[in-house]
């Protein structure tokens, strides 16, 4: 009886050696291969970054800064701005709906298109190397970025051409949203919008003009700084909590303290448990 129960004994070891054999198999190669894919995220997150300007353009009369937090290692967000020849600059800011890798395909190859510095860019007339205007710039992404049901994507944006002497803003709004005119009297640009871009085919995008004064700033911004949510309960940051914190900032702030504040505030309203949806702003602010 004894050696039978040994030999069972023998063979439950055995058995059991074998199954945590397997186990630590299996979770060697489920390891590896999450650090595979950690691996190629972080690279697919440095590529798009590498297409993101690390520093605004220095214009005359004008600063220029922004915010960037994506939610995950890849983002739906972009935006940009670019000094060109005739000292005309360029201002964008855009949403992909969604997350993750998908909408962060489409985001670089938005932020490809609207590079002026890259030679198939959309944003300069190919023969007269003029900027194109708004309407076009836009109208063309619509045209080569319609919705399908495999990929069932489409996004929001705002492309202006700014003139620092004139401190004139030409601009277009595909569904994003309002922008914030930032004074001693702050207030968001509620009005008419156009559709988001790839959703119809053949849509027309109107321009729209804004002359900032002195001291005047205009903020572009995505949905994840309205729509960011407090840890606590859930409630969105909104339209008017949005306003209010922007018109208690001093006149002379910065650009880029504006920006610092606009992070530091929301991640305290979203508390430990980090944004929601891709976070992103431009500030143009006339001195």
């Amino acid at each position: 009886m004894t050696d039978i129960v040994i030999v069972v004994l023998g063979v439950v070891v055995a058995a059991a050696c074998f199954v945590v054999t397997v186990l630590l198999y299996k979770n060697s190669r489920l390891e590896l291969a999450n650090r595979y894919m950690t691996s190629s995220l972080e690279a697919a997150a440095a590529f798009q970054r590498s297409l993101m300007q690390e520093q605004p353009p220095e214009i005359v009369g004008s600063e220029i800064s922004w915010l960037y937090e994506p939610c995950d290692e890849l983002a739906g967000d972009a935006f940009g701005a670019y000094k060109l020849n005739g000292q005309q600059v360029i201002v964008y800011q855009l949403d992909v709906t969604g997350h993750g890798v998908k909408a962060a395909l489409l985001a670089v190859n938005l932020l490809r298109l609207l590079n002026p510095n890259n030679p198939d860019n959309i944003v300069l007339d190919s023969k007269t190397k003029l900027p194109n205007p708004p309407a076009k710039v836009v109208g063309e992404l619509n045209r080569r970025f319609q919705i399908t049901p495999e990929s069932n994507q489409f996004f929001t944006m705002i492309y202006g051409l700014f003139n620092p002497e004139s401190r004139s803003l030409v601009y277009v709004n595909a569904a994003h949203s309002s922008p914030v005119i930032l004074s001693s009297n702050t207030r968001m640009l509620n009005g008419d919008s156009d559709l988001p871009v790839g959703v119809v085919d053949q849509t027309d995008f109107t321009e729209r003009e804004i002359i900032l004064d002195e001291k005047q700033s205009l903020v572009i911004y995505s949905d994840g700084i309205t729509e960011a949510m407090r840890e606590i309960d859930g409630e969105l940051y909104g339209e008017d909590r949005f306003v209010t914190f922007l018109n208690k900032l001093e006149s002379d702030s910065s650009a880029k303290r504006i920006m610092r504040e606009l992070r530091t505030e929301i991640r305290r309203w979203c508390g430990k448990a980090g944004f929601n949806d891709d976070l992103s702003a431009l500030i143009l602010k006339c001195n």
